[in-house]
């Protein structure tokens, strides 16, 4: 009882100090949102006589806009799932909208990019003379601005994408060590089963006292009196190939994951 208290009280203190790393983070990146939606206010406000710096201002605000999404979509996620369980349907569910979510918002802010830019060098090349072109950078702070932003969300992109394609590598690779087999008996997915196949008392089928079937349910095929077979006892006595139930215990794992 007191070793059980203990491990609880600890359990709980990690618990806790979880919850609050977690509402830390939560508090900083509402933080952030309030700071990008103050600065994009401030921005729209701004005017300018120059076309280059003009369009300098919506490619700011663009992208403003957009960081706010990204990071609004992780904050929306930290709030929906605080308490639930990471290994939960809900939780996973809500992992999976949030990934596909920041990779559309991702595509989203390179294609404005790409965009912005190519109106920037066109009304760059329209100026015509170098004093010109000097002109076109009314504003140092909306240019600099545009420059920070524009390198920040793109990391922040590549961040996402470099996230994606790792837990699709992880999950292709993970499938195949299933699929194959190669996982071992000491692996998350198969230790249970490797440890219900040792512990089977196999026999043969012209031993069975009590023969409430003469197939076996999972390939369906007659039993023979030679043929090596198991007993299962749950609401009835359920009897298959031994190498049937070992075939399917070994593949359960990899069943789980694909419908995970």
């Amino acid at each position: 009882m007191v070793v059980r208290s203990f491990l609880y009280r600890n359990i709980e203190q990690l618990r806790l100090s979880g919850l609050a790393r977690i509402i830390r983070s939560i508090m900083f990146e509402i933080a952030l949102i309030v700071f990008f939606s103050a600065l994009s206010i401030y921005v729209r406000t701004l005017e300018f006589q120059s076309l280059y710096s003009s369009q300098e201002k919506e490619w700011v605000t663009q992208s403003l806009g957009l960081l706010i999404l990204l990071v609004g979509g992780i904050t929306l996620f930290r709030i929906s799932s605080i308490n639930q369980s990471p290994s939960s349907y809900s939780f996973q569910n809500k992992l999976i909208l949030l990934i596909l979510y920041e990779v559309v918002i991702s595509v989203i802010f390179f294609e404005s990019q790409l965009r912005n830019m190519r109106k920037l060098a066109l009304i760059y090349e329209s100026i015509g003379t170098q004093e010109g072109a000097h002109e076109a950078f009314q504003s140092r702070f909306i240019h600099l601005m545009r420059v920070a932003l524009f390198v920040v969300g793109t990391l922040k992109c590549i961040s996402v994408f470099f996230f994606v394609l790792l837990l699709v590598l992880f999950l292709y690779y993970l499938r195949l060590l299933i699929s194959e087999g190669s996982l071992g008996d000491s692996s998350y997915f198969n230790q249970r089963n490797q440890a219900l196949i040792r512990d089977m008392r196999r026999f043969m089928y012209g031993d069975v006292v009590f023969r409430e079937t003469t197939e076996c349910a999972i390939c369906l095929e007659q039993f023979s009196a030679m043929a090596e077979v198991v007993q299962l006892e749950c609401s009835k006595l359920h009897i298959y190939h031994f190498t049937c139930i070992k075939h399917y215990l070994e593949s359960e794992a990899l069943e789980f994951f694909e419908k995970r």
